[in-house]
């Protein structure tokens, strides 16, 4: 896989949590952008500690980090499973099946966020 997916799911979870300090507290948006950013980041660990495991590179080239302060959050949905899609495009069932179900836990978890936001 290459880095720069696993560089842009960073910049994705970064985009959630301004979203989500942005939110208002007094709504289920707050909650569900911090829990969509916590788990997020630790399937981005996993995902990136899986695959350096496998090919053995830890080198990441120098990748500038896109922020989005008041984005739509529709938009930051599809963004982040625009990533997964293209992360998805590079694996191989049977040969990358353990990446494959960390994407597919991404998905999920995004997608939960959709419908808890209404999107």
């Amino acid at each position: 896989m290459k880095s720069d997916n696993i560089l842009s799911l960073v910049a994705f979870n970064a985009n959630v949590q301004l979203a989500h300090w942005q939110a208002d507290t007094k709504f289920n948006i707050h909650f569900a952008l911090g829990k969509l950013y916590e788990s997020m980041i630790d399937l981005t660990d996993d995902l990136a500690e899986t695959t350096l495991g496998k090919n053995g590179n830890r080198i990441f080239p120098v990748h500038q980090i896109v922020l989005t302060p008041n984005t739509d959050l529709s938009g930051l949905m599809e963004l982040g499973l625009s990533i997964l899609e293209d992360i998805r495009s590079e694996l191989k069932v049977g040969n990358d099946d353990d990446l494959l179900n960390i994407v597919a836990d991404m998905s999920a978890i995004i997608n939960k966020t959709k419908y808890l936001l209404e999107l």
